[in-house]
């Protein structure tokens, strides 16, 4: 059974943005919405992070760093573009 645990965090939850550091890899895996980058664990959307600990005795006892709850809320700009906020 996989166990899904904020006590990281003190129980708040954390909103993370595109780039941002997570975690370094030895420690964490990237899982739903962030991605391994050289030694590093970085969120590829933003919103909020979370742990995901793995059943005992898996091959890797590492657990995972997500980044979920993220849903499309329209076109996404390319490099260059203008972005007016409304």
């Amino acid at each position: 059974m996989v166990a899904t645990m904020r006590e990281h965090d003190g129980g708040a939850e954390v909103v993370v943005t595109p780039g941002e550091l997570l975690c370094p890899s030895s420690i964490l895996e990237a899982g739903r919405g962030a991605y391994a980058k050289g030694r590093s664990v970085r969120a590829s959307v933003t919103d909020r992070r979370r742990f995901v600990f793995s059943a005992p005795g898996s091959s890797d006892e590492r657990p995972t760093v997500e980044v979920v709850g993220h849903k499309a809320h329209g076109a996404v700009p390319q490099p260059g573009s203008i972005v007016i906020p409304l």
